[in-house]
């Protein structure tokens, strides 16, 4: 008798077992970090200047961002060297259009007015503003980019603040792994910015920013 009962108790149970609603898992949270530092510079005469009010930007340093980042790059590299050699031809030929002017009048002692000295000076005056524009296409091309790529990485960053009176800004809860820490601090004719690739993990993680790691494809000081 008892083994007839304990049969149908046993699927009974294993009935009411496989009816339950299991009990869904706990999702883990995301190891997060606070990141904080300075912005400040170092001037020649040794003071320090800290940078107050500088927008602080993380950009997550993915795959299709350094693809996209990289595309700007080479662009960039490709309309300098461009615009460089379109300028030191500018400059040649104005160099050249000077001496067909100026050495014969040099050689006389002095100007003399006709209608081919005049043509020559013309022609040297045209010269001298084609370099110039030639001149400042190179800066344009400097300029533009640099604009480029100041909006893409403020497009693409994950967290943005600004830094304090003392040049001090904090970031918590940020998720870990690959960044970029992207500021600009422009202190009276020094114009620096940073895009510094940092590892972030759990806990804390400092993060300064100064001469010694500027560093950003778009100026001349520190291309590269």
């Amino acid at each position: 008798m008892r083994r007839t009962i304990l049969v149908p108790l046993v699927i009974i149970a294993a009935m009411v077992g496989c009816g339950r609603t299991p009990t869904p898992s706990k999702a883990v949270p995301a190891a997060t970090a606070t990141v904080s530092g300075h912005v400040f510079v170092t001037m020649k005469s040794g003071d320090v200047k800290r940078g107050a009010d500088v927008a602080v930007a993380l950009v997550p340093a993915t795959p299709a961002f350094d693809e996209e980042w990289q595309a700007i790059v080479q662009d960039f590299e490709k309309s300098l060297e461009e615009a460089i050699a379109a300028s030191r031809e500018a400059y040649s030929a104005s160099e050249d259009a000077d001496q067909r002017w100026v050495a014969p009048v040099e050689s006389r002692g002095g100007y003399y007015k006709s209608e081919e000295e005049d043509a020559r000076r013309r022609q040297a005056e045209s010269a001298h503003q084609q370099a110039s524009i030639a001149g400042r296409a190179v800066s344009d091309v400097w300029v533009t980019y640099r604009a480029r790529g100041d909006a893409m990485l403020r497009a693409r960053a994950s967290v943005s603040v600004r830094t304090d009176v003392n040049g001090h800004y904090e970031m918590a809860a940020v998720p870990v792994g690959r960044y970029y820490v992207y500021a600009a601090y422009n202190v009276f004719d020094n114009h620096l910015h940073w895009m510094v690739p940092v590892e972030i993990k759990a806990g804390g993680q400092r993060a300064d920013l100064s001469n010694s790691n500027e560093r950003w494809a778009f100026s001349p000081r520190t291309r590269g």
